[in-house]
């Protein structure tokens, strides 16, 4: 169980950072005309 809950708060901190960093860059190009 202890290590589901790390792997969790890992991949939910990957998520966070994906949507604060990733999105931005991937999706402007391709919204913006």
């Amino acid at each position: 169980m202890a290590v589901a809950m790390q792997h969790r708060e890992w991949f939910e901190g990957l998520w966070d950072k994906s949507k604060s960093f990733d999105l931005p860059v991937k999706f402007k190009p391709v919204f913006s005309p």
